[in-house]
């Protein structure tokens, strides 16, 4: 009954197109002409389900890497920020616009669109302006997603130049319009859910600002039996002190009484969200030398 709720739709997405991939390559793209998007063949001759199936006619090498890094590290902890359930239905809504947007713009042209760039750069682009500050762990250190990925993007574009040149128009529009598909709709859906959150925590009968902490946690931070219990310090000798300094600079207290409080804001509803349990050693920390400000 609940398999479904632990099935990541995002690996399976990737694991589908790869095999498509490989299959292409090694079969010299059998399956790329029949479902890639041609927009006067689909108009001439009504093959409407091309406008649906030409994501998975991947067929270059700098496509499928895009499309690797982006289901990679964005699109399975987006979906969970998302949504099980809603991320798929919004993939599928936006491929469904990209193509019928595709054959509009270019009814009259000869050009084969194939690829899930779009798509790619849209999940890149809306996990980043979520987090911002997300980091990657690799061999026992972290890396911030924001520089690793637009390192990423340059390379992605030096390598399409050296391999397409400068005077390959395919290359030119296929990539022009992915980019700004990819990048308008992820700030469109980005501010819708900025608005529906803004709304759903700021009622019309609510009598101060947002920005604001909430006074009942905050009565409880003052108290030094709750700030004991947010960050034991009797137990700082059980604590792994190197992942309590590295693990997230961000919780640190600062000079700056509108840094600290955004910070609070942040940690207090990590714990109306899924309780006290889940602070991380930085933010309970951030939490007891908060408290004892007050």
């Amino acid at each position: 009954m609940f398999l479904f709720k632990y099935i990541s739709f995002s690996k399976i997405l990737l694991a589908i197109i790869s095999i498509i991939y490989f299959v292409n390559v090694i079969t010299n793209n059998y399956f790329v002409d029949f479902l890639s998007l041609q927009p006067k063949i689909v108009l001439e001759e009504l093959k409407l389900w091309k406008i649906l199936t030409f994501p998975f006619a991947i067929h270059t090498l700098d496509s499928f890497l895009l499309f690797a890094f982006a289901f990679n590290f964005f699109s399975v902890k987006l979906e969970k920020l998302v949504g099980s359930f809603r991320y798929p239905f919004w993939l599928l809504i936006l491929n469904l616009i990209l193509g019928c947007l595709i054959t509009l713009v270019f009814w009259n042209s000869q050009f084969s669109f194939s690829g899930i760039d779009g798509i790619s750069i849209f999940a890149i682009s809306l996990y980043l302006m979520l987090k911002p500050r997300s980091t990657f762990n690799i061999f026992k250190g972290k890396i911030n997603l924001l520089p690793m990925t637009l390192l990423f993007l340059i390379f992605w574009i030096s390598s399409k130049i050296f391999v397409y040149g400068f005077n390959d128009a395919t290359m030119a529009i296929t990539t022009i319009t992915s980019s700004i598909f990819g990048i308008a709709t992820s700030l469109l859906i980005y501010f819708q859910i900025k608005i529906y959150n803004r709304n759903e925590v700021e009622p019309a009968t609510e009598t101060h600002p947002r920005n604001f902490p909430d006074i009942e946690m905050l009565s409880a931070i003052r108290e030094k039996k709750t700030a004991g219990f947010l960050y034991n310090t009797e137990k700082m000798k059980y604590d792994n002190i190197d992942e309590l300094i590295d693990e997230n600079t961000y919780y640190n207290l600062t000079d700056d009484p509108a840094i600290n409080e955004d910070h609070l804001n942040y940690i207090l509803d990590k714990i109306n969200e899924t309780g006290r349990d889940s602070l991380t050693h930085a933010e309970r920390k951030f939490l007891y030398d908060y408290s004892k400000q007050i």
